[in-house]
C-alpha cells in the first residue's frame, strides 16, 4: 500500500459491515461500513490507529484522505482506536495495525483469483443470539460447512471452529495454575523471610537483655515489652514491604517501556494495583506479628534481675 510517494506493508482485511459491531470496535473518528458500501463495492477503507500514525502526520486528519492498495485508490472513512489485545500475543492480529475494506470490494477489486473467480475466505466470525446457544450454533455451522464442502460422513472437517468460551476457560485454568504456583513460591519466600526476622529479633533480645531488665526494674510490664518487640518485628517487615513495592513499581515501568517501545505493543501496560499494595502490607504486618511473637514473648518473660546480670 502507499500514501503519497511512500510505500508500506500492512495486513488488509475484507469484512462485512457487521464485523465491527460483533467485535465491538471503537472509532476515534469517521463511520463504519454500511450495507450500501458493501453492495456497491465502494472504495472506502478503515485504518487502525497505528496505520494512521504511520501514514499521516496527524491521525485525526486521516478521514477524507486517500491511500492506494495494490494500485487501487481508497478513501479513508474512519480510524479505529481499539486497545491492543494483550491475550493475542501477536501484533499481526492487533486491530490497530490492520486495514479494513468492504467485503464485496475486496472480492471484486483486490482478492480476485487470477485463474478463476474463486475467493478464499480465511475467517468467519459468527455470534450466537444467546450465551446458552453457543454449542447449538457451532453444531449448525459445522453441518452447513460440511454440506458446502461436500464432505462425506466419514471424512474429517476441512476447517476448524474456535469457541471463545473454551479459549477463555483454558486461559482461566492457566491463570489459576500460575496463581497457585506463585502462591506456593510466595509462601516459601514469606516463611524464609519470617524465619530471618525471628532470628534477628532473637539476637536483638539477647543483646538488649540489660535494657529489658532495666525497663522492668523501673516498672515496665510484660505486655509493654511484648508490644515493643512485636512493633519492632512488624516495622522490619514493613520496611521490606516498602522496598518490594518500590521494586515492583520499577519493574512495572520497565515492563511498560519494553512493551510499548521494544515490542511496539500500544495499549499494553504493566500496572501495580492498589489492592496488591494493600494485600502486601497486610501480609507483611501479619508476618511480623507471627514470627516476631516468640522473640517478643521471650523478652517479656525475662526476669529483671537475671536480665541485668547478662552482659
Amino acid at each position: 500500500m502507499s500514501a503519497g510517494r511512500d510505500r508500506y506493508a500492512f495486513p488488509v482485511r475484507a469484512v462485512s459491515p457487521t464485523y465491527f459491531t460483533m467485535r465491538q470496535h471503537d472509532l476515534g473518528s469517521g463511520r463504519f461500513f454500511t450495507p450500501d458500501d458493501d453492495n456497491e463495492r465502494r472504495r472506502v477503507v478503515i485504518l487502525g490507529r497505528n496505520v494512521a500514525d504511520t501514514l499521516f502526520d496527524n491521525p485525526s486528519d486521516a478521514v477524507g484522505q486517500r491511500i492506494t492498495l495494490d494500485g487501487v485508490t481508497f478513501e479513508v472513512i474512519a480510524v479505529l482506536t481499539d486497545a491492543w489485545n494483550a491475550r493475542s500475543g501477536n501484533s499481526f492480529f492487533d486491530p490497530l495495525r490492520e486495514i479494513y475494506i468492504p467485503y464485496q470490494t475486496g472480492r471484486s477489486r483486490l482478492f480476485r483469483n487470477a485463474i478463476n473467480s474463486q475467493v478464499d475466505i480465511d475467517l468467519m466470525s459468527i455470534k450466537a443470539t444467546q450465551v446458552d446457544q453457543v454449542d447449538l450454533a457451532i453444531e449448525q455451522v459445522t453441518a452447513i460447512l460440511r454440506e458446502r464442502h461436500e464432505l462425506d460422513p466419514e471424512q474429517q472437517n476441512g476447517f476448524s471452529i474456535d469457541n471463545p468460551r473454551e479459549a477463555a476457560e483454558q486461559s482461566a485454568a492457566i491463570d489459576q495454575g500460575l496463581n497457585a504456583f506463585l502462591m506456593v513460591v510466595a509462601s516459601i519466600s514469606l516463611f524464609v523471610g519470617g524465619v530471618g526476622v525471628m532470628n534477628i529479633m532473637l539476637v536483638s533480645v539477647a543483646q538488649r537483655s540489660s535494657e529489658i531488665g532495666l525497663r522492668k526494674a523501673v516498672g515496665a510490664r510484660q505486655s509493654d515489652i511484648l508490644f515493643q518487640f512485636l512493633v519492632e518485628a512488624v516495622v522490619i517487615c514493613l520496611i521490606g514491604c516498602a522496598v518490594g513495592i518500590a521494586f515492583g513499581y520499577g519493574l512495572s515501568y520497565i515492563g511498560t517501556w519494553l512493551l510499548t517501545n521494544g515490542l511496539e505493543l500500544d495499549g499494553a501496560r504493566a500496572v501495580v494495583s492498589g489492592g496488591s499494595i494493600l494485600l502486601a502490607t497486610l501480609v507483611s504486618t501479619l508476618t511480623g506479628i507471627v514470627f516476631g511473637f516468640f522473640p517478643a514473648w521471650r523478652a517479656a518473660r525475662l526476669h529483671p534481675i537475671e536480665a541485668l546480670r547478662i552482659e
